[in-house]
Formats: C-alpha cells, sequence, structure tokens
C-alpha cells in the first residue's frame, strides 16, 4: 500500500495544490515555510482526521486556528488515493462549515458514512491511527515518546499483537505483565454480562429486560442499538402516521378548493337552471299533449274501422265453434256405443261363465258339511276300535311232528292252514284246531274282544253305507267335492255380482236398444284435434274481446276528452301557440353548461357537490384535530437522524464485537508470544537496530542493544557511550537507524510507507551519503516521501522530486 497522490483545493496556506507519489523515493523540495509540513499535516488528516469538529474539544479547536485559513476561512478540504492491492481508494474531506467525506473504493461503490469509511480504510492501512502518528508520520526526535505512545494509548492496543510478534519488544518500562493487564482488562471491559457464544446478552436479558449496572462494551453498545431501533420504529411510524395525516389534509384542501370552485360556477346560473327546469317541464308536456291530439286524431277512425272488422271475426269463430260442438257431440257419442259394445260382449262373456258353473255343479254329487262330519266321526270310531284290538296283539310258533295239518283263526276270521314253524300273530283271539281232535282258543287280557270286533264290523258296515249314498269311494273324495262345490258357488255369486254392476239398474234388452239406435254415428278425427282447435277459437276470440274492448275503451277516452274530430282539431292550434311562448323564453335563459345534457342533473350535480363539500369539511376539521395530536406524538428526533444514530451504533456494536474477536487473538497470540519471548524479548529489534547503525556511523558504532526498559546502548571503540552524550548528527543516525528497524518489524511482509522531514540536515558529508543510502535501500520495499528545503540533498536521494 502507498500514496499515490493528493490534491487540496485549501488547507492552511495550501491552495489548489495537487501532488503525484512514486512507489520508491518521494522529495518533497521547497524553502522553509514553503509549506512542506503542511502538505504532511494535509495528508494524515485526510486520512485520520474526523470531519466533525467539536468547538470545546482542545485537539479540534487546535486544528481548526493551525489549517483553517484567517481570518474569514468556511473550509478546508483534502483529497488522498491510495493503491492498494493493484486498486486505487479515493478518500475525501471538508471540514468547516459544509462537512463532506466519501471513499470511492477500485469497483466504483461510494462510501459516504464516516464510520463506514473508517472500517474499509483499516482494512487496507492494517495498523491504527497512533501506530502511523506516532512512528510513520512522526518527526525524528520525536520517535522515543512516539514509542511510548503507541503501548500507554489505549486506542491502539489492538496493534500490541504485530507490535510485540515484529518487534519482540517493550518500551521505556512498560513490562510484559503490565501489558497482559491492559489485554485482559480490556476483553473484561467489552465482555461483561455478554454471551460469547450464544453471541447475546447473558442470561436472555434483552432490550426489554436490560442490565442496569455492570455493562461492558459490547453489551452496553448493544442495548444502545436495540434501543435506537426501537425508537426508530416509533419514530417511523409517528412520521408516518403524520405524513400521512398531512398528505390527507392537503388533499381535502385541494379537493374543497376545486368544488368550492365548481359550486360557485354553479350557482351562478342556478336560477337560469330552475327556470330551464320548470319550462323544459312545461314544454314536455305540452309536446306529449301534441302527440296524444296527433295519435288520437290518425288512430280514431283507424279503431272504429277495426272495431266493425273484430265484430265480423267473432261471427265467424261463433259458426266454427257450432260445427266442432256437434263434432264434439259425436265423437262423444261414437265413445258412448264403444263402451256399450265392450259391456254387452262382457254380460255375455259372464253369462256364459255362470252356465259353465251350473253344468259343473250338475256334475258333482251333492255332499255337505254335516255328511262330511258324520263320515269323519265314524272314521274315527273305527280307527280306535282298530288300535284297541291290536294293543292285545299275539305272536306264536307251533312245531309238530305228524303230516296232519293244523288250522288258525285270528280274530274270528276264517280258519286256514298253520305254517308250522313260522311265526304266526293276532291281536287279540286265536283259535287252533287239529282234525277235530283238539281245539284250542287264546285271548288276550281282559278285553271282550268280540264285542270290539262286533263294533268294528257294525261301524264298518255304517261308514261304506254312508259313501255308497252320497256316491263316494272315500272320505277324501267327499271333501275334495265338497271344496268344489263350494269354490263354483263362491264364483257364480260373484260373476252376479259384476254382472248386477255393469247393468246397473238397466236390463240388457235395454242397453241392445240404446246400441241400435247409436249405429249411424260417424267421427272423422279424434277429441284432441278437436279440442285443440276448438281451445285456438277461444283463445282467437279473447284476443278479439280484448282487442275490441281496449279499442272500445279508446274511442270512449277520446269522446270524454275531446268530444269530436272538430274539437280536436281546435285544440292543436291552442296547444301549438303556448308552445311557441314558451320556447321563447326558454331561449333567453342562460344555457347549460356543456357538462350537462339536461336541467335535472344539473341541479342533481350541484346537490351532490354541495353534500361532498359539508363531508370533505367536516373530514378535514376531524383531520385537523387527529394533526395536532400526531403532531405531538412526533419524538423530538426525526427518523433518519435515528438511522444515522442507528447505523452508527450498529457499527460501534459491530466494531466492538470485532475489537473484542481480535483481542481475544491477540490474548491467544500474545501468551504464545509470552512463552516463546528469549531472556531479552527485545533481541530481533536490536539486531537490526545494530546493522543498521554500523552501516550508517560506517563502523564507528560496531554494536547497538537495546534492553528491556527500551534503554538503547551505544558502543564506539572508546567503550560504552550514553545516548544523551551523542551529538545531534550521531543522534539524528541512531534515531533514523531505530526508526527504520522499528518500520521494518511494522511492514514486515507488506507494502508501506513513511514520511521523513528533514533528518539528514545535521550530518557530515560522510554519514549523509550513508544514510541516503540507506534510505535508497529502504525504498526498494516501501514508499519514502521526503521532506527538504535543500535542493543538493533532494539531489543526492533522486527519485520523483516535487518542487513547490
Amino acid at each position: 500500500m502507498y500514496i499515490k497522490s493528493y490534491e487540496s483545493t485549501r488547507f492552511a496556506g495550501l491552495k489548489d495544490i495537487s501532488l503525484g507519489f512514486d512507489r520508491g523515493v518521494n522529495v518533497i523540495l521547497g524553502p522553509n515555510e514553503s509549506g512542506k509540513s503542511t502538505i504532511i499535516e494535509g495528508i494524515h488528516s485526510t486520512l485520520f482526521k474526523d470531519i466533525k469538529l467539536k468547538r470545546n474539544n482542545n485537539l479540534d479547536k487546535e486544528f481548526l486556528f493551525k489549517f483553517m485559513p484567517q481570518p474569514n476561512g468556511d473550509f478546508i478540504n483534502g483529497k488522498v488515493v491510495i493503491e492498494y492491492d493493484n486498486g486505487e481508494y479515493e478518500i475525501y474531506k471538508e471540514w468547516g462549515n459544509t462537512e463532506n467525506i466519501h471513499l470511492l473504493t477500485p469497483n466504483g461503490t461510494i462510501i459516504k458514512n464516516e464510520n463506514d469509511i473508517k472500517e474499509e480504510l483499516s482494512k487496507i492501512l492494517t495498523h491504527g491511527e497512533s501506530t502511523y502518528s506516532n512512528i510513520v508520520f512522526a518527526k525524528q526526535r520525536d520517535l522515543k515518546r512516539a514509542l511510548f505512545n503507541i503501548i500507554n494509548n489505549r486506542e491502539i492496543t489492538n496493534e500490541i499483537n504485530d507490535l510485540l510478534r515484529r518487534t519482540m519488544m517493550e518500551l521505556d518500562g512498560i513490562s510484559i505483565d503490565t501489558i497482559q493487564k491492559n489485554i485482559e482488562d480490556e476483553i473484561d471491559s467489552l465482555y461483561k454480562r455478554w454471551n460469547r457464544e450464544k453471541n447475546y446478552p447473558e442470561n436472555n436479558r434483552g432490550v426489554n429486560n436490560p442490565y442496569k449496572t455492570g455493562l461492558g462494551k459490547i453489551l452496553e453498545s448493544y442495548y444502545n442499538k436495540e434501543n435506537l431501533k426501537l425508537l426508530m420504529e416509533r419514530a417511523d411510524e409517528s412520521e408516518k402516521e403524520f405524513e400521512d395525516i398531512c398528505n390527507k389534509i392537503k388533499e381535502l384542501e385541494n379537493k374543497i378548493k376545486l368544488l368550492s370552485e365548481k359550486k360557485l360556477g354553479l350557482e351562478k346560473i342556478e336560477d337560469d337552471v330552475n327556470n330551464r327546469m320548470i319550462l323544459d317541464a312545461e314544454i314536455s308536456s305540452i309536446n306529449k299533449d301534441l302527440e296524444d291530439f296527433s295519435e288520437a286524431n290518425r288512430e280514431w277512425p283507424k279503431t272504429e274501422q277495426l272495431l266493425e272488422q273484430l265484430d265480423e271475426k267473432i261471427l265467424v269463430l261463433k259458426e266454427k265453434r257450432k260445427k266442432l260442438n256437434k263434432e264434439k257431440d259425436d265423437l262423444e257419442k261414437s265413445k258412448k256405443r264403444e263402451v256399450l259394445e265392450r259391456k254387452l260382449k262382457n254380460i255375455e262373456e259372464i253369462q256364459e261363465k255362470i252356465n259353465y258353473i251350473i253344468n259343473e255343479l250338475s256334475t258333482i254329487p251333492i255332499i255337505s258339511s254335516d255328511d262330511i262330519d258324520k263320515l269323519s266321526k265314524i272314521q274315527t270310531e273305527l280307527l280306535t276300535l282298530d288300535t284297541t284290538m291290536k294293543a292285545g296283539k299275539m305272536i306264536g310258533i307251533l312245531k309238530k311232528s305228524s303230516d296232519k295239518p293244523l288250522y288258525i283263526s285270528r280274530d274270528f276270521r276264517e280258519r286256514e292252514v298253520l305254517d308250522l314253524g313260522n311265526p304266526f300273530e293276532a291281536n287279540g283271539v286265536i283259535n287252533i284246531s287239529y282234525d277235530n281232535e283238539l281245539e284250542m282258543e287264546i285271548k288276550t287280557g281282559d278285553l271282550d274282544f268280540q264285542e270290539l270286533n262286533d263294533k268294528y264290523k257294525s261301524s264298518k258296515k255304517e261308514y261304506n253305507q254312508l259313501l255308497h249314498i252320497l256316491k263316494i269311494d272315500t272320505i277324501e273324495t267327499g271333501k275334495l267335492n265338497l271344496q268344489k262345490i263350494k269354490r263354483l258357488e263362491n264364483e257364480k255369486i260373484s260373476l252376479n255380482k259384476q254382472l248386477e254392476f255393469i247393468l246397473d239398474k238397466d236390463t240388457k234388452e235395454e242397453l241392445e236398444e240404446e246400441l241400435k239406435e247409436l249405429e249411424n254415428i260417424k267421427v272423422f278425427r279424434d277429441l284432441d284435434e278437436i279440442h285443440k282447435e276448438l281451445t285456438e277459437i277461444n283463445e282467437e276470440e279473447l284476443d278479439i274481446l280484448a282487442n275490441k274492448k281496449n279499442k272500445t275503451d279508446l274511442i270512449v277516452q277520446w269522446k270524454e276528452k275531446y268530444t269530436d274530430h272538430d274539437n280536436l282539431f281546435d285544440l292543436v292550434i291552442d296547444k301549438k301557440t303556448i308552445l311557441k311562448d314558451k320556447r321563447s323564453k326558454l331561449e333567453k335563459l342562460k344555457p347549460l353548461p356543456e357538462e350537462f345534457t339536461t336541467a335535472d342533473e344539473f341541479k342533481i350535480n350541484l346537490i351532490l357537490i354541495r353534500e361532498e363539500l359539508n363531508s370533505a369539511q367536516g373530514d378535514l376539521d376531524k383531520l385537523k384535530s387527529y394533526y395536532y395530536e400526531a403532531k405531538n406524538n412526533l419524538l423530538d428526533t426525526s427518523f433518519e437522524e435515528l438511522r444515522e444514530e442507528y447505523l452508527h451504533s450498529e457499527s460501534i456494536f459491530k466494531r466492538n464485537i470485532q475489537r473484542g474477536e481480535k483481542l481475544l487473538e491477540i490474548q491467544k497470540v500474545f501468551l504464545k508470544t509470552k512463552e516463546e519471548l528469549s531472556s531479552n524479548p527485545m533481541e530481533p529489534l536490536a539486531y537490526e537496530f545494530a546493522r543498521l547503525l554500523e552501516i550508517i556511523t560506517d563502523g564507528k558504532y560496531k554494536t547497538g542493544d537495546i534492553d528491556e526498559e527500551f534503554n538503547i546502548k551505544l558502543q564506539n571503540l572508546n567503550g560504552e557511550i550514553p545516548v544523551e552524550l551523542l551529538s545531534a548528527g550521531t543522534y539524528d543516525s541512531v534515531t533514523l537507524a531505530l526508526r527504520f528497524s522499528l518500520l521494518k518489524h511494522i511492514f514486515k511482509g507488506k507494502t508501506g510507507y513513511v514520511i521523513l522531514d528533514d533528518c539528514l540536515v545535521d550530518l557530515d558529508p560522510k554519514r549523509k551519503d550513508q544514510s541516503i543510502k540507506l534510505i535508497n535501500d529502504f525504498a526498494k520495499e516501501y514508499q519514502v516521501i521526503f521532506t527538504t528545503c535543500d535542493p543538493e540533498t533532494a539531489k543526492m536521494l533522486g527519485g520523483n522530486i516535487i518542487k513547490i
């Protein structure tokens, strides 16, 4: 990084100056009081001086006194272009009545917020303002005091890591332990009551529940930022509300003005418009009457003629209706004939069925329910007797060796040959006989089988006789015959009822006679067609009658209004005379504005304007009361001011976070560096210092040392020499060597620049040559801006010589 150019319209005694610098040696050559030091001050101020100057701040007062042109100067400014990583950064500042600042970055972005500019420059400059002020821009004889300021100044404690790592030394009695404590104190002052892991206040105590005491800088800047944010939101809301009300008031005032002007313009012609409205209504009424007169005069004869035509049409329709009704009667008679034919056919079919049933009944033997009951009773008795006799059932086997047969009679039945060796059985009585030699009878229990058997035979006989009388084989056949008789009788009764219903007090002969009378009726179409045509005739007749009534009423009205045609003609002449007079009066009135087609439209529009004006005035009165309320709600500080404060506070919060992170990293590196430090932490710096000192003094001072108390020890051939006893030239040589040693450690691995005042003025020619050689060697890596009033020195240094 190096300074490419510096420009100023006005800065102290400088006016309209523009200087360009090269990467190596740059010599600003000019006589005493020509502004060389002022140029350096201008570059330093442009880089580091805030544009907002406070009148009660001594440093700011001194700055204004020193650099603001007297007595009537109102501004000073400066522009510095820095080249960094092959890109150019342009920083411009203006102090005075008009404060202005901007930074133009290599990508074309223009930054105008001072805090953002400082943050961007910190990335380029790599070290803080104090480092640059006390080493890079420092005058040669102030170097030792400047180095003490670097350590003691809290604004640049974030540079300690670089300083220790690069210079490995302590200055003017400031111990490592003190530095360590300062770092720890600074970390504590930043992170007090701040949770680093959550990056939020401890115990989640945000702005709505803040800590009151013991706040670290991060927490304090966080609360400040968040409170400003809340205020900003309130201010934005209240300002928007106020602005909205103001806009509405302005809109309403403009609206009221326009409505008032429009209302006044319309009111000037309101009377004429009212008269026009009356005349228009009268003229419209007269024209309506004339139209009615004209229509009556034209339509009266036509209507009378039409009535005659309608009467003729009605007569035609009546004749048509008479024919259709006759056709309808014939059709109805035809349908009646069809009904009679169907009815007689049904009668014949029913009579045939009845005859068939009578024939069927004649073929079935007569049987009654009593007969069936009697048969059932006898049948039950037989079953009982049979069951009783079978209850004494006997089984036996008879064996015999003789060939003569044995005979058996079972239950009083005929005897039969007994099958010997096989079982035999009987219900109550067994009689066995053997060739008239033996007869044996066997009975069961106490039953009188003979009596039971006699009863059984008697009942069986009675049962068979009754079946014969009833002409049936079994009781089941009798039951079937009885069911069939009942069914046929029921059918016969049902058919007789149907026949009675169909005849309905008539006889078959009467129906046949009536049918004979209708035989000659002829029909050509169905009833729907006849009804349709009748409906059409009726509708047409209704339309004609309605039309006739309307026309009749119209003629009655005309006669009531106009009496006759002659009187109607007189009325037309009178109305036309009145119409001419009204139109004459209308022409004398002021015309309607072009935007209105009728007086009614004008009047409605005027009413609406008056109502809208009254409403707008009422709304305005309400808004004015809201206006004062909204104005009282405005905060003392505007949203834009609060926003700028918020952005600044947010930048401070971020810087504090970044500062804390850097300090934590510094602490980590510091502790590591502390362990790595040798017994003399100034050894690397002392080594470089000794090397450069030997070059400048041409070997007269071969060794140089710096102890932990930053005491510089020099030796020549005569032994150790205290710095206080050095000559002015030797002291300048020593401080030049020490400064270059410091700068090489500060800029190690990076580009940089140094501002040198005329530090060669007290050197003898030989040491001057050595020093110039040393400066040129230094300029191979870094930019050197050298100020001198001696042309010879400028010539010896070479490089870019800038004359002022």
